[in-house]
């Protein structure tokens, strides 16, 4: 198949990590070994039927579009496949919305790096709020106990 020159260079200004099959064993081979990648998947309408039904439920697979030029023949696919967000006929429409959630995801990427960095788990925070608690309790015991010639003994 032909991919148009006008969605060659949109794949460009969007990520330089694009890559375009025309084969399916080598699509699905791709995807198969990119194990620890979040994968965007633009799809032909004509061969969504095929393809969906492999790839979906896949974990590196994130989002998939779907392109074709009628709409109405391929809406039924939304409600069966989850990771679909749209049905698109407009180049632009479609990589509008794939740079905005390319954007999006890599913002949470970075967020989750630098929690991993630079903040101790949810586990270590529990254990330093019941110490903390602890020398809190035992301080004002300690404050409140009477300071008179009982409290000596």
């Amino acid at each position: 198949e032909i991919i148009d020159n006008k969605m060659k260079i949109f794949f460009q200004q969007i990520n330089d990590l694009a890559f375009i099959f025309t084969n399916k064993e080598e699509f699905l081979n791709s995807i198969s070994t990119a194990i620890n990648e979040k994968i965007f998947i633009i799809l032909s309408g004509l061969h969504a039927d095929e393809i969906l039904p492999l790839i979906h439920g896949k974990n590196q697979i994130e989002k998939i579009y779907i392109f074709c030029i009628e709409e109405h023949q391929y809406r039924y696919l939304l409600e069966n496949y989850s990771k679909i967000i749209g049905i698109f006929t407009n180049y632009k429409q479609m990589f509008e919305i794939l740079q905005n959630n390319i954007r999006s995801l890599i913002g949470q990427m970075i967020t989750f790096n630098l929690f991993n960095q630079n903040q101790k788990s949810l586990k270590y925070l529990s254990q330093e709020l019941t110490d903390f608690l602890w020398y809190q309790l035992l301080r004002d015991y300690i404050m409140n106990m009477s300071k008179g010639d009982d409290a000596k003994q």
